[in-house]
């Protein structure tokens, strides 16, 4: 186990105001991780895992697809990156919302 203290679903779905189902649906397709399980299987969610959700609402709040943020995210994951990398796939997803203003 780690040494952070551990949430819930429901306690991470209230603390980042995301739905359960959301949250299981971004572990399935691989932008969450899956995560720690208790031995009755009940998901343990640590606060590396609320900040990553976050990243991800916040991403696609600002209309950031899923395919442009598992980019993103697999950048960090490798921690192989460099910010110009990073900038790249930005300055992509801007030039595309210009384009639809």
């Amino acid at each position: 186990m780690r040494d952070e203290p551990e949430l819930s679903i429901g306690r991470l779905a209230k603390l980042t105001n995301c739905q359960d189902v959301t949250i299981r649906y971004y572990e399935k397709i691989g932008l969450l991780k899956p995560p720690e399980r208790t031995a009755t299987g009940h998901r343990l969610y640590s606060p590396g895992d609320q900040a990553r959700l976050g990243f991800i609402l916040r991403g696609r709040d600002l209309g950031f697809s899923i395919e442009e943020l598992k980019s993103l995210l697999s950048l960090v994951d490798s921690h192989d990156y460099s910010c110009g990398e990073v900038q790249d796939l930005t300055s992509n997803h801007l030039a595309s919302v210009r384009s639809k203003i």
